[in-house]
């Protein structure tokens, strides 16, 4: 009968041989395949952390062998955040978050609210020569901007006659803006001579 001359182990293979029972001679040999590792459930040796790969290790039953798996590190996992400088109409705020597991921080900008201007009030009439003045208030900081307002102009009247013409001096007619004392005048022509009779 074949005996096992060499046991098989995890790695190696084993033998068995058939020999003679006279004289020991060996009439034939088998190998006999290595047996394989047998690995039990694994052990987290090395727990991830939000940032570092932990470890993962499996152990043979039979020879003690280790093998290891990585494992992913988690990542971190940030909370709602809370606002420490709130943003205006012209600066940033800040928003810090902190992870729930290592409490590492991380921060995000908030964005400028910007203005919020209002549909502004003529603080200076304009005239017929001076540009006017409208002023717009931000309804959130109070902040205010000024914009031109282009001056009317002059709103003449019609021309009446302020002065006759005669044969000798032109005479002149006068037009006045209805909203300022600014006038304008134009001649009328002189008169023909009349002659008298000779």
């Amino acid at each position: 009968e074949a005996k096992v001359e060499k046991e098989p182990t995890c790695t190696k293979a084993g033998k068995s041989v058939v020999r003679c029972t006279v004289c020991e001679t060996i009439l034939s040999e088998k190998t006999i395949e290595a047996l394989g590792h047998d690995y039990g459930e694994a052990k987290i040796t090395t727990e991830p952390t939000c940032t570092k790969d932990g470890v993962k290790s499996y152990i043979c039953k039979r020879c003690g062998d280790v093998k290891t798996e990585v494992l992913p590190a988690t990542g971190h996992t940030y909370d709602d955040g809370v606002v420490t400088k709130k943003a205006t109409c012209t600066e940033a705020g800040v928003k810090i978050y902190t992870c729930t597991k290592c409490h590492d921080t991380k921060t995000e900008a908030i964005e400028a609210t910007g203005h919020a201007w209002d549909e502004g009030k003529v603080t200076t009439e304009p005239t017929c020569t001076k540009a006017g003045v409208k002023t717009y208030t931000c309804a959130n900081c109070g902040e205010t901007k000024t914009e031109a307002i282009e001056a009317l102009g002059h709103k003449m009247g019609a021309y009446h006659v302020t002065k006759e013409a005669t044969c000798t001096e032109e005479g002149v007619e006068t037009s006045e803006c209805e909203r300022c004392d600014h006038k304008e005048t134009k001649a009328i022509a002189k008169k023909a001579h009349t002659p008298g009779e000779a």
